[in-house]
């Protein structure tokens, strides 16, 4: 993944809440109760947005792209902050890996 990635160009970070939402069988309602479980002050959500390249089977992130119309305005709510990986690298050298979400954990 490292090598496909450098590729691409893309920088690779890990995500402490990491719903299955590259698998087709996974629905908008289980990854919505997946992450806003999960959210908490400081940590990196992991979604994903598409299959891996060369790959021939075409699949939809439909569900995750749903989710997200949900996940995002639930969590803003309680006063959490979606930050993006360049922003986090931007920020921090020093800390990569982790994103600002607010100072809150939810209930």
């Amino acid at each position: 993944m490292l090598a496909i990635a450098s590729e691409l160009g893309p920088t690779h970070t890990h995500g402490e809440v990491t719903p299955p939402d590259w698998d087709r069988r996974c629905t908008a309602h289980y990854i919505t109760t997946f992450v806003v479980r999960q959210a908490r002050a400081n940590v990196v959500i992991d979604l994903h947005d598409g299959v891996p390249p060369r790959t021939r089977v075409s699949r939809s992130q439909q569900a995750t792209v749903d989710a997200l119309r949900t996940i995002v305005p639930r969590l803003l709510s309680h006063g959490f902050e979606c930050v993006t990986a360049s922003d986090i690298f931007s920020e921090s050298a020093n800390a990569p890996d982790r994103a600002r979400l607010g100072e809150q954990e939810l209930p």
